[in-house]
Order: C-alpha cells, then sequence, then structure tokens
C-alpha cells in the first residue's frame, strides 16, 4: 500500500482555501481518500463510501474525477477545479 498526499490552494467564491487531499492506493486501487479543506475534513472514502463529516453518504459518480486523478497523482493541473468541485459544492450546501 503506498501513501500520497497533495496540497493547493484554490479560488472559489472569491476566497481562496487550503486544499489538501490524501489517499492511500493498494493493487492500482484507490482504497482511502481524504479531503480537508483549511484543515477542516470535508468528505472521505473508506471502504468504498464517500462520507462527509457528518457520516451522510454521497454519490461516487460525483467523486470519478477526483478518484482518478488521486491514481494519476494529480498529473493534469488544468483539470483540477473540475476534480475539486465536489468538495466544495458539499462544502457550500449545494446540491450536485
Amino acid at each position: 500500500m503506498t501513501a500520497n498526499e497533495y496540497c493547493t490552494k484554490i479560488k472559489w467564491y472569491d476566497r481562496e482555501h487550503a486544499v489538501r487531499i490524501e489517499w492511500k492506493v493498494e493493487k492500482g486501487e484507490v482504497v482511502y481518500i481524504l479531503c480537508q479543506v483549511d484543515g477542516k475534513e470535508v468528505v472521505r472514502l473508506v471502504k468504498g463510501l464517500w462520507l462527509d463529516k457528518k457520516g451522510r453518504r454521497h454519490d461516487p459518480a460525483h467523486f470519478y474525477k477526483l478518484k482518478r486523478a488521486c491514481l494519476d497523482n494529480f498529473r493534469q493541473r488544468r483539470h483540477e477545479a473540475a476534480e475539486l468541485m465536489p468538495i466544495f459544492s458539499i462544502l457550500h450546501g449545494e446540491e450536485m
């Protein structure tokens, strides 16, 4: 199992946020992802379920790009906003 981390700053609704993504890969499959914005947990992937900090489930289809980016170690930074959009949708209480 390998563990990786990605940190960046994203401007969302005219505010800059520090985003930190941690993930673990086992046998070519992402088994764990933790997404934090400004040091606070927003959502995590555990045992195939996307859960927010209150324990509510989220549709895995919304996080497909993020999961794929973790496998690629965020090599294509031009797609960064699209990959991180579901995190901010949860953070700001928007429907995806």
